[in-house]
């Protein structure tokens, strides 16, 4: 994390800037609020007030740094708004924005098509199980995924559309994890 602070300390002294905005609860979401901050730039945070309550997950320790050393904090919900507003931050520099994945999803609606491999894999429309997994400790524990995974082959007769890591497809092999309804994607 050091190196890639010194990176962003490089890039903002080339770079001079008034804000920066950082987006989400990941470590570099942090890193890079806390060199603006020691260098006097302003900080936004979107998707801002986000609390798991759960100090033992490193992303709660991550929102919470970020949200308090941030100037202006964009918010996705009233639930965030709450969240902010119980920590003490003046609600001026709170604003609602609404959640900008579903709005992305809801504003590009038009525009989405239908991948050509859902035609090569025989996969009807409505007719299929997309799985995305977006919990980091969920993809680091191996009995709980392997639970997932099994658990859906078993209780479906859907194909299962899998966008997964690479090293989570290595290991279905060593876990005897076959199916011909999933269907893993790059």
């Amino acid at each position: 994390a050091e190196k890639e602070a010194a990176r962003y300390t490089a890039l903002l002294k080339a770079h001079p800037t008034d804000i920066v905005m950082v987006e989400d609860d990941l470590t570099p979401t942090m890193a890079c609020s806390i060199v603006a901050r020691k260098k006097g730039i302003k900080v936004a945070h979107l998707v801002a007030g986000i609390r798991s309550f759960d100090m033992n997950m490193p992303k709660e320790a991550n929102r919470m740094i970020t949200d308090g050393l941030s100037d202006i904090l964009f918010t996705a919900s009233m639930t965030a708004n709450r969240n902010l507003n119980q920590t003490g931050t003046e609600q001026k520099h709170v604003h609602f924005v609404g959640n900008i994945l579903m709005d992305n999803l809801r504003y590009n609606s038009k525009r989405i098509v239908k991948p050509s491999f859902m035609h090569t894999l025989g996969i009807a429309e409505k007719g299929y199980l997309l799985l995305t997994i977006n919990r980091h400790d969920l993809l680091k524990d191996e009995n709980k995924l392997k639970v997932l995974l099994n658990t859906l082959i078993k209780h479906t007769d859907l194909p299962i559309v899998a966008p997964l890591r690479g090293y989570v497809k290595e290991k279905l092999d060593v876990w005897g994890i076959h199916s011909s309804r999933l269907h893993l994607l790059p």
